[in-house]
């Protein structure tokens, strides 16, 4: 099998969901990778240009969290629902 090794903000869009490797928020030289299943994604808007590649997903609040704990991230603020 073909071993890939995930680069920082890579994505990989795929029949049974979309994998991130996103940067850790302790160490940025860590990778995480997150593993997003087609049913957690409520809505996704991409754009690809030469200038910008974007991507933004809504997800379902248990996604959020999932997201949140794999990232080791903690709320900025109360607005934010999902824990």
């Amino acid at each position: 099998p073909i071993n890939k090794k995930y680069l920082p903000h890579q994505v990989e869009i795929t029949n049974k969901g979309i994998r991130i490797a996103a940067p850790s928020v302790k160490n940025v030289k860590d990778t995480v990778i997150l593993d997003l299943q087609h049913t957690e994604i409520v809505k996704l808007i991409v754009h690809f240009s030469k200038q910008l590649q974007i991507i933004f997903l809504y997800t379902k609040p248990s996604c959020a969290r999932y997201i949140i704990e794999q990232l080791s991230m903690t709320p900025a603020n109360d607005r934010c629902k999902c824990q």
